[in-house]
Parts: structure tokens; C-alpha cells; sequence
């Protein structure tokens, strides 16, 4: 399978590779994401396949969500993030702790209003921090690394922080897409790269 078009993604890094277990990241997104049905793939390193709640069908691939095991990104893409996260001092240690990735994704959901996507995206992020254990999230289009809690505190609303919550698609609209839609020649081939496998 191959993404079209731009694709959301974070970097979820892990200490060691997380093991993706179907039953219990679909019970955690779907307390997210109410509706997402999980279309199978590969359990352990995946990728895992979701499929956002639709209202009509339109003959295209649904809009999914993935999850996939990986190498932690390249220091050419997490330094510039530990130069940028002035919010967490510890961020470079942390991040260089993590051993592992995982991505996640959308996959043919550009046809999907961009608010309403964004919303998606994230509240599966959300859900998917509740099984995986996650010690820091790198967003590239923000260049920066993020605590877990900080993302689930800014997303929930609990945040007074204004540049935490549009990391987290809130605050300004004009923040949203420059914090979490990941565009770019290198972030379509590593997302192209971790989906093809399947």
C-alpha cells in the first residue's frame, strides 16, 4: 500500500520496540476515536491498519490511521527538534534513550475536510499513546520533540500554554496545519517507506 498525497504522522519513540498488539490499540483508539474499526495487519511490528468511522461511501479506499514499527528517525531530522523543543530541556535525552519508532499515519484520508481530519489523526495519536509506551513524539513540521503528556494535556484542553496547544491543533487556525500536517519530500518517503511493507 502507498499513502497519496501529504500524510499526518508523528514519531512516537519508544525505548525498545513496542510490540503492536491489535486488540488492545483498538480498544485504546477507539475510546478516541468512537467508531474506528481496526482492518487488520501485522501484530508486533506491524503496520496496523484502522479505518476512520465514514459517513457515506464514496468508492475510494477509506480513510485509515496506521501504526508501524520502526528505527528511531535519522539525527539529521531529531536534532533540528532538540534545537527547537526549548519547552522540554531534557528532550535530547530522552530521545536519545529511544532505541525505536513507531509512525503514525494517515493513508487516503485527503479527501477528508482538514479540521475534521486533524481531529481524527490526533485523537488516534491519543489513543494510541494509552498502549504504547511512548516517551517522547517528534512532529516535523513543528521541529520539535513533544512530552506524551504534554500532547494529551494540550489536546484535552488542559494546557494554558498557547504554542502547546496548537502543537496539539488547537489555538490559532492559522497554527494548526503548520504544527501537525506533515509535508515534505522526506516525510512522504519515510511514510512511503514504513507503509510499503504491507
Amino acid at each position: 500500500m502507498r499513502p497519496e498525497g501529504a500524510n499526518y504522522f508523528a514519531y512516537l519513540l519508544c525505548r525498545k520496540a513496542p510490540r503492536l498488539a491489535r486488540a488492545a490499540l483498538a480498544e485504546a483508539i477507539g475510546s478516541r476515536v468512537p467508531g474506528i474499526e481496526c482492518a487488520g495487519g501485522n501484530e508486533g511490528p506491524g503496520p496496523l491498519l484502522f479505518l476512520y468511522p465514514r459517513a457515506a461511501e464514496s468508492g475510494r479506499p477509506p480513510p485509515q490511521f496506521a501504526l508501524a514499527v520502526q528505527p528511531p528517525p535519522a539525527p539529521a531530522l531529531v536534532g533540528p527538534a532538540i534545537a527547537q523543543s526549548w519547552q522540554w530541556p531534557d528532550a535530547g535525552a530522552a530521545a536519545g534513550a529511544c532505541q525505536a519508532a513507531v509512525i503514525a499515519t494517515d493513508v487516503f484520508a485527503h479527501d477528508v475536510p482538514r479540521q475534521a481530519r486533524l481531529d481524527l489523526f490526533q485523537r488516534a495519536v491519543a489513543g494510541s499513546l494509552a498502549a504504547l509506551p511512548c516517551e517522547a513524539m517528534l512532529w516535523l513540521p513543528s521541529q520539535q520533540l513533544l512530552r506524551p503528556a504534554n500532547f494529551l494535556a494540550a489536546l484535552d484542553g488542559r494546557s494554558r500554554n498557547p504554542a502547546r496547544r496548537a502543537l496539539a491543533g488547537g489555538g490559532r487556525a492559522r497554527d494548526r496545519p503548520a504544527a501537525a500536517h506533515g509535508r515534505g519530500p522526506r516525510a512522504r518517503k519515510e511514510v512511503t517507506a514504513a507503509l510499503a511493507k504491507t
